[in-house]
């Protein structure tokens, strides 16, 4: 019997030997199973070999073999195109991949064993992110205390450009994580899925300062990688071609120009942007609330009974309040644990940094597993419990970057903290990332539910939850609005926002087009059912128009909705009825060296003094939040060599700088409205400067 779920853990998994045995004894399969056998196939990239061997190419061909048995019982001949297409770009990603691991074996730092290797690379990135966390913490100790602008976190060195330091650190994440999968891929350093290094060696600081060779490398196979994923999972095109000198003559080079869109990309780089600054006024609300009592260092209940740190009662309410988690909830499991159980062991983890000390701790820090365990058990979790969030926590082949897998495992056993990447890493952004890891979506809850009925009936606008039965089946609408003769029909989703690994991006998109087509499905049914409207909000409704709505609680919004449903947030309905002015603040310091905040009205959510239907339609076709950035993100494209003779061509998502201008402008405002706001604004700034009442002339 043919078990798709078993084949497809076998295929992403690289257990390629297994997955040929279980195609083998598969008879014929049904036109659905073989599109899921073809899409498996292609998205878990295993037949592509990112470094050859007689072993691995002939599990790769023993699997291959075996699908194209399978697919010799498929009547519909289109089937077997979308893996002959992967099979041509399969063959480009081989060569492209060869060639950086040539171009690595040619590096001056190839004359060191592959262990010096990787431990010059952990070592490099530890003294680059102490360097920049230094410098960030001298700029904020040294930063004037008179202003209302906040110290920058930009940092230099003579002769480079500013970066943020949270990029750095990023930056230096990823390329860290990408010089040791090179490696290992390499050097064979995959057991199953986990990669394990050799033990530490001893590096000095020439062979680290000669690690940075490396770096160009490893960015580049990143960037080679998330192509190769991308054009894996949501298609495009992959040429090879020559490229010739000035004069149009061959010269023995040739380039991989990848084709596919990132349009979806922006809206969801977007709603993480927002949902950064939602999680800002939460941390702000804290800091500001005397925590005395509870924080407890070694605590052994796990939240809300106990915290361990600032950081963990910090996280505990942005994952409760701004990303609308069940965090109390240990019934749901999330890859075996409970929210609570992953916020804990990323708390534990960061604690060991000891990033509120005026000395943290920046340096690789080394561990045996056993007292590892001691310390996640100490401080509540149970012993299966702390040996599997180790195991999460730990780098693998699935894992794409440090934050969420900081420990490295070596051949003795011994695990190793990448510290620097860990102490200014967000709690918050650490355990959503799990969650999406899991496959296993919150529930939207009750709660959540019960906030979008109560938001509506608070502003005199009936919401009702119906439940009906339409052709034998149970239906319910989680919250059915009737504003005039408007009735809005919303079904309210909990998704978590994806990480930037495209396994995450494509599965959040599959789930949102499933939800627009279930939208859909339940207003339509709704809009022949008098009996289900008059149940609701009684004999004397009237209904002219019906309007299907996504209602998400993270803060993802889309532009003019998607199939003729309006994808909207929870924070922006919650806006739109509570905070109808659109304004933008900016610091001044009086001449006295006071300091004021002028806060500048840029417009209204609402046409009359109340909100009306038609401004929420309004609002939630073109939401506020997203106004100015349509045109300000756009494609760019990156060349990257990978040897002297083969280059890819690669498209990369790009944003420009977006101010008051840009969102005026998205609001309807010419030039002249725009060059009319900003003298006004500039005279309440020049007034507040001088201490004269707003309007008063020299």
């Amino acid at each position: 019997m043919y078990d798709t779920s078993e084949v497809r853990n076998a295929l992403f998994r690289g257990k390629l030997k297994r997955a040929a045995v279980l195609l083998e004894q598969a008879r014929s399969l049904s036109g659905p199973e073989i599109a899921t056998l073809v899409r498996d196939v292609i998205q878990s990239g295993c037949l592509i070999l990112k470094h050859r061997g007689a072993e691995a190419e002939k599990n790769r061909n023993a699997v291959l073999l075996a699908v194209l048995q399978c697919l010799k019982s498929s009547d519909d001949p289109s089937a077997l195109m979308p893996l002959a297409k992967h099979l041509v770009h399969s063959q480009l990603f081989e060569l492209a991949y060869s060639a950086i691991l040539k171009t690595l074996d040619r590096s001056a730092i190839s004359r060191c064993t592959p262990a010096q290797q990787a431990w010059a690379a952990i070592r490099f990135a530890a003294e680059t992110v102490k360097v920049a966390i230094e410098k960030v913490q001298e700029k904020i100790q040294s930063a004037d205390r008179t202003t209302l602008q906040a110290p920058s976190t930009m940092i230099s060195e003579p002769g480079a450009p500013y970066a943020d330091v949270d990029g750095v650190v990023a930056g230096v994440a990823s390329v860290v994580w990408a010089t040791l999968h090179m490696l290992a891929y390499r050097e064979g350093w995959f057991n199953e899925d986990r990669l394990v290094l050799p033990p530490p060696t001893l590096v000095d600081d020439d062979l680290v300062y000669k690690s940075g060779s490396n770096a160009y490398l490893a960015d580049t196979w990143l960037t080679l990688e998330t192509a190769d994923e991308h054009l894996r999972y949501f298609g495009g095109d992959l040429t090879k071609f020559d490229v010739p000198d000035e004069d149009g003559q061959p010269q023995g080079r040739s380039m991989l120009k990848f084709e596919f869109s990132l349009t979806s990309k922006w809206y969801e780089d977007v709603a993480r942007e927002r949902l950064d600054q939602l999680a800002l006024g939460y941390y702000l609300k804290i800091f500001a609330t005397d925590l005395s009592g509870l924080i407890e260092t070694h605590a052994p209940a796990l939240a809300p009974i106990q915290f361990l740190s600032r950081d963990e009662l910090l996280a505990y309410s942005v994952l409760r309040d701004a990303y609308h988690l069940d965090v109390d909830n240990t019934s749901e499991r999330y890859g075996l644990l409970s929210i609570r159980e992953w916020l804990r062991g990323y708390a534990v983890l960061k604690e060991m940094c000891q990033p509120d000390s005026p000395n943290p701790k920046l340096d690789i820090l080394h561990y045996h597993r056993a007292d590892l365990l001691s310390s996640l058990q100490s401080a509540g979790f149970s012993n299966d419990s702390a040996e599997v969030f180790i195991d999460a926590a730990t780098l693998s082949r699935g894992k794409r970057d440090l934050f969420d897998a900081p420990l490295i495992v070596d051949t003795e056993g011994d695990l190793h903290l990448m510290t620097p990447v860990l102490f200014s890493a967000a709690l918050p952004l650490i355990v959503v990332s799990q969650i999406g890891n899991s496959h296993d979506q919150p529930e939207k809850g009750a709660t959540f539910e019960n906030a979008v009925r109560e938001l509506f009936c608070s502003h005199g606008v009936p919401a009702k939850r119906v439940q009906y039965r339409h052709e034998g089946t149970e239906y319910e609408c989680d919250a059915l609005v009737l504003w005039g003769e408007h009735l809005f029909v919303i079904e309210c989703k909990n998704h978590i926002l994806p990480s930037a690994h495209t396994s995450h991006r494509f599965t959040f998109w599959e789930n949102v087009r499933s939800d627009v087509a279930q939208c859909k499905r339940i207003a339509t049914q709704i809009s022949m059912r008098e009996d289900v409207i008059t149940d609701a909000f009684g004999t004397a409704a009237r209904v002219s128009s019906v309007h299907p709505v996504l209602l998400n609680s993270m803060p993802f919004s889309v532009p003019r909705g998607i199939e003729g449903v309006y994808v909207y947030d929870y924070s922006a309905l919650s806006r739109f009825f509570r905070e109808p002015f659109i304004t933008f603040s900016s610091p001044v310091v009086r001449k006295d060296g006071s300091t004021a905040l002028a806060v500048h009205r840029l417009g209204c959510l609402w046409a009359a003094d109340r909100p009306s239907p038609d401004d929420l339609l309004r609002e939630m076709g073109e939401p506020v939040q997203l106004a100015g950035n349509e045109g300000k993100w756009f494609e760019e494209r990156v060349q990257r060599a990978l040897s002297q003779t083969l280059a890819i061509d690669v498209p990369i998502l790009v944003k420009d700088d977006i101010d008051f201008r840009d969102v005026l402008r998205a609001r309807g405002h010419g030039e002249e409205s725009i060059a009319q706001f900003e003298r006004t604004a500039l005279e309440t700034i020049e007034s507040l400067r001088a201490g004269r009442p707003f309007g008063e002339s020299e």
